[in-house]
């Protein structure tokens, strides 16, 4: 018996001892985990027709650029590893996104690539364009030859293994082109993101945006502020900037995003916090009208929108609301119709939207194709199952912009911090630029601090404290000066973001347990001798 109890004894402590080495090379190993390859690629575009004498002359950017160049040092002090471009040509372009493919490649499955792009884009058919700093557009025959296509970024880096595709465009403007006799549709049309990618634009499918009157548009503003918040999931991170854009524009634009990215994704710090929505998500028929337009401007969905639309059909924000859905319904309805890519598909949304922005596109694909641009007397409409059927409100007229209405509610989302309402023009004097990468460098802003701060919820107030009194100090006699806690040193990018600290995203290591023998064998400890 004795013998049969030593060997009980022997194997409980080998388990013990295996099961302690078994965690010590788990916590090796996430400790020894790599931090995520981090490479971004931002071009701005704002010097179109430079030397020219076409309409694209008039058409010059000065903000695409700034707005580039703050995305760039946002994205930098963060721990992206930044190649810049600046009114590149065509040729440029496609050269700019082999190479940020091949980067994307080479970090591996635990990369994450963000593309920015900053200047005029547009629809036509079926694809969204980037315009080239080089461009004329004078006629549809120079559309291929004046732009790039988007799924020429997206199609290559759809096959890579990286962790998180990030992609962002800021070119929903107004085409200062005179493209003779083509009709294109405003703004860019929605998408659906590959795996492991999100795509977001400045503003929503089939909607144009506004410059800002400010040195920084809406858009990048908010992208600079969100990205830099540390413990938001990417999802976080783009509400957050919605929310951002519809408040500081007054309404008048909504960025848009669509992912295929799961959680745990962060960029602004090594784990992910668990998803916290501003608002609480409620029906909204138990919420104020000013509860509800926020839900339904971070939910961003059809149903939210519908939602509202039928909840508040007298509302001062209904008609806003109203047109934001149609616009919607408008790109989705387009978007499915060139999925199925038919004659009975193209007449769909002919028949749904005769005043549509897309007709002028659904005409050419059926001019193309030989066939009647009406549909015939005995025609059924196809059916999309995730586009619902239009509400009594909704508009009949185009979508090309938003009516006025009241300005959002102010608990929408936090106010935005001093330092990005504030932000003065970058300055080219006196800027220690650093070294940079890619064929042309993009303007530095200039900023004064760094906020990495969580973002305050809409409803979160600080909490109160009291005043704190403190003596004077005894004349004759010199007060005490604390020391001031280290800070680090100024990034050599010559932008004034604080420098991204890479030791900081690496887990700490797990400390081994103190015993190795099971919690039944380990022995009191002696009592402490007096």
């Amino acid at each position: 018996m004795f013998v049969l109890a030593a060997k009980s004894t022997m194997v409980r402590y080998a388990r013990a001892w295996l099961v302690a080495a078994v965690l010590c090379i788990a916590g090796f190993a996430v400790s020894a985990q790599p931090a995520p390859t981090r490479v971004a690629l931002v071009i701005g575009i704002g010097g179109y027709g430079q030397g020219t004498s076409t309409a694209a002359s008039q058409g010059a950017l000065p903000g695409a650029l700034n707005d580039a160049g703050l995305a760039a040092e946002a994205l930098r002090s963060i721990g992206f590893d930044v190649t810049e471009g600046a009114d590149l040509k065509q040729a440029d372009l496609l050269t700019e996104f082999k190479n940020f493919a091949a980067r994307v490649e080479a970090g591996g499955p635990n990369t994450i690539a963000v593309f920015y792009f900053s200047g005029y884009g547009f629809s036509f058919e079926k694809d969204n364009l980037l315009v080239a700093g080089d461009a004329l557009l004078e006629g549809d025959t120079d559309i291929p030859l004046d732009t790039v296509r988007l799924a020429e970024v997206l199609q290559p880096l759809a096959a890579l293994p990286a962790r998180a595709k990030i992609i962002m465009v800021d070119a929903a403007r107004a085409l200062p082109f005179a493209l003779k006799d083509v009709k294109v549709a405003p703004g860019l049309q929605a998408v659906d993101a590959p795996p492991n990618t999100l795509i977001s634009f400045s503003a929503s499918p089939g909607v144009l945006s506004a410059d800002s009157a400010g040195a920084y548009g809406a858009y990048a503003l908010a992208v600079a502020e969100m990205i830099r918040t540390n413990g938001l999931d990417l999802a976080d991170v783009f509400a957050r900037v919605r929310l951002r854009t519809h408040q500081v524009t007054q309404g008048n634009q909504t960025s848009w995003d669509v992912s295929a990215i799961a959680g745990g994704v962060t960029l602004a710090a090594s784990e992910a916090a668990p998803r916290s929505a501003l608002h609480p998500v409620h029906p909204m028929n138990s919420l104020s009208p000013d509860d509800a337009y926020a839900l339904a401007i971070e939910q961003d969905t059809l149903a939210g929108y519908s939602e509202f639309v039928r909840t508040f059909p007298s509302n001062a924000y209904t008609p806003r609301i109203a047109a934001m859905l149609r616009a919607r319904q408008d790109a989705l309805t387009w978007q499915r119709a060139l999925e199925n890519n038919s004659p009975q598909a193209y007449w769909t949304y002919q028949r749904r939207y005769p005043e549509g922005i897309y007709t002028p596109d659904a005409e050419r694909r059926l001019t193309r194709w030989s066939v009647a641009l009406q549909p015939p007397a005995n025609f059924d409409l196809m059916t999309f199952a995730d586009i619902p059927a239009p509400v009594s409100r909704e508009p009949t007229g185009g979508a090309e912009g938003l009516p006025q209405g009241p300005p959002p509610p102010a608990r929408m989302i936090a106010p935005r911090p001093p330092l990005y309402a504030n932000l003065a023009l970058p300055s080219r004097d006196g800027v220690q630029r650093g070294p940079r990468t890619g064929r042309s460098v993009l303007p530095v802003p200039t900023l004064p601090r760094n906020i990495t701060a969580e973002a305050p919820s809409a409803e979160t107030k600080p909490p109160a404290t009291k005043p704190v009194v403190r003596a004077a100090p005894r004349p004759g006699r010199p007060r005490p000066v604390a020391p001031r806690p280290q800070q680090a040193p100024a990034p050599q990018s010559g932008g004034f973001f604080a420098p991204w600290n890479p030791a900081a995203s690496v887990p700490a290591r797990p400390q081994p347990p103190r015993s190795l023998a099971p919690p039944a064998q380990q022995r009191p400890a002696p009592p402490r001798q007096p």
